[in-house]
């Protein structure tokens, strides 16, 4: 059965003014959580009932239907100070979508939207009991779920590494070291790349074809603004899912940690 704890607050951030607002101020989830800061603060009134109207014929025709809510979840921190951190990252720093090409238009329109939210919009729904998510991400569809939340947990598991390097929950850790990080993949870039394309067919973001690994391999030497391209953005991705102690290792030629861009 769909309630308003199902569905997204968000479904109602334009419906009157400072809507919003108040949802983006106070964190607010759910369509319950909003009646109930309405109501606790009094400003619950007529008009916000007739903006519920709608969504209450579309939950009244779907349970006629026996429809229930389609959601899903991702790793929660045991630390909860590190949902925070979501708050500053963005879909585009997923990985969805190899680096010798463009970002997959399935996943294009959540490169603006943030960590938190995807997260958030995963556990809800619609006023029709459908993911609010995949009802708002153009061209994502149920059959790309379980890829995106292969790669949140990813995202979220180096979230968890970083904060055990820093006592600070207030900025964003998950850029913690970063140019000291990328620094390190820069000077063993080519050992990195030999190692993952000769110990698998298939990384974290997709199967590597024969075409795939020749662009990595010219990436290692090349000048091309592909090979650059290419390069800058395997930089990123080993720096942005490692520690700075992980790649000290890496220095020293134990690539265990590489093990984690493989597909298992």
């Amino acid at each position: 059965m769909i309630t308003y704890k199902d569905v997204a607050a968000d479904v109602l951030a334009y419906s009157l003014p400072g809507i919003k607002k108040i949802i983006e101020e106070h964190d607010l989830k759910s369509v319950q959580d909003l009646i109930n800061f309405l109501v606790y603060s009094k400003s619950y009134d007529e008009h916000f009932d007739e903006s519920l109207s709608s969504i209450r014929h579309d939950m009244c025709i779907a349970n006629r239907k026996g429809k229930e809510p389609n959601v899903y979840s991702t790793k929660e921190y045991e630390d909860k100070s590190l949902n925070n951190v979501d708050k500053y990252n963005y879909g585009d720093i997923l990985l969805l979508s190899a680096p010798t090409g463009e970002l997959s238009t399935r996943y294009r329109s959540l490169r603006d939207l943030s960590i938190d939210k995807i997260k958030k919009y995963l556990t809800l729904t619609d006023a029709s009991g459908d993911n609010y998510l995949l009802r708002r991400a153009k061209n994502l569809g149920v059959n790309s779920v379980d890829n995106l939340i292969s790669s949140i947990d990813m995202y979220s598991n180096q979230v968890v590494r970083q904060a055990l390097l820093t006592d600070s929950k207030e900025k964003n850790i998950f850029t913690y070291q970063q140019s000291e990080k990328a620094w390190l993949v820069k000077e063993k870039y080519a050992d990195i790349i030999a190692y993952l394309i000769y110990n698998t067919d298939e990384l974290v973001w997709g199967k590597l074809s024969d075409t795939q690994k020749k662009l990595y391999l010219s990436s290692i030497i090349g000048s091309k603004k592909l090979d650059v391209l290419i390069k800058e953005r395997m930089i990123d991705i080993i720096a942005n899912y490692t520690t700075l102690p992980e790649l000290e290792d890496v220095k020293d030629n134990n690539y265990d940690v590489l093990k984690r861009f493989i597909k298992r």
